[in-house]
């Protein structure tokens, strides 16, 4: 019972208004929280690799509509890593976006919500506007790791 009162709040969260997106950034990611948070690592060449961690819910219709600009993201910036959480059918993944949340100090999120560099992004507006600021995040993210 209590996994389905967690998918209802999440279903709740989902029907928010756009105007209900927020950015919250983490100032020490270097103490001890309940979960190890890879916001960067390095390949074996030795360049910075982004990893952003993307949680998404099957009847979220901003979740359906971020996912293939999320995808091109993947394939056009190979120094990014993508990981894909569904959470509506994985109650692994639902605990861990709470993880991830409280972990950086944030209890309100919703999906999609978008995990990077001690960010957190929730909301989708589209590939021009919210895809392009999120690639320039990661961008700038990638020139200054944590």
């Amino acid at each position: 019972m209590k996994f389905l009162g967690s998918l209802m709040i999440a279903a709740f969260i989902v029907m928010m208004p756009q105007s209900a997106i927020s950015k919250i950034r983490v100032v020490d990611t270097s103490s001890t929280t309940p979960m190890d948070i890879v916001w960067t690592s390095k390949n074996s060449t030795g360049q910075v690799v982004v990893h952003l961690y993307m949680y998404w819910g099957l009847q979220c219709p901003h979740c359906h509509e971020a996912m293939p600009f999320i995808k091109k993201i993947a394939r056009n910036y190979p120094w990014v890593k993508v990981h894909l959480r569904e959470i509506s059918e994985n109650r692994k993944n639902l605990v861990s976006m709470y993880n991830m949340a409280d972990a950086i100090g944030e209890s309100n999120v919703a999906i999609p919500a978008f995990f990077y560099c001690g960010y957190l992004y929730t909301g989708w507006g589209d590939d021009e506007t919210t895809g392009a600021w999120l690639v320039d995040e990661l961008k700038q993210c990638r020139g200054n790791p944590i």
